[in-house]
């Protein structure tokens, strides 16, 4: 904890926002790689998708957020309100019936979050 402190000492804000937004496309790349690598296994793709979907939907949050700290026109509000929505459109896919029954076919296809190694490949 304390080289991570260290780390982030004379760090603005917008580094740590920008390195947030490097991780969802870091991550949205993974899974496009692993969907064509792995495209044999239907139930393995649907995993894939909602291995992609869930960091993507917080990237307008991140980016406006990166954004307004970046050019020093802090926007709280509209910050809170844009971040609101990314987590409710989170729930929406998360809850939904079509999201639900994408995990049930994965789950009877073999393919489960315990057995799947993301790194390693048939």
């Amino acid at each position: 904890m304390k080289c991570g402190v260290r780390y982030l000492r004379g760090r603005k804000a917008y580094h740590l926002l920008f390195a947030v937004l490097l991780l969802i496309v870091a991550c949205w790349d993974l899974g496009i790689f692993l969907v064509m690598i792995r495209n044999s296994d239907p139930g393995e793709v649907l995993l894939y998708q909602n291995v992609v979907t869930v960091p993507v939907l917080f990237f307008p949050g991140f980016a406006f957020h990166f954004t307004t700290s970046y050019l020093n026109q802090p926007r709280r509000k509209l910050t809170i309100a844009i971040y609101g929505y990314c987590a409710f459109a989170l729930l929406l896919v998360l809850l939904s019936p079509a999201s639900l029954a994408r995990v049930a076919s994965v789950a009877m296809s073999g393919a489960t979050l315990q057995g799947l190694r993301l790194l390693q490949f048939r």
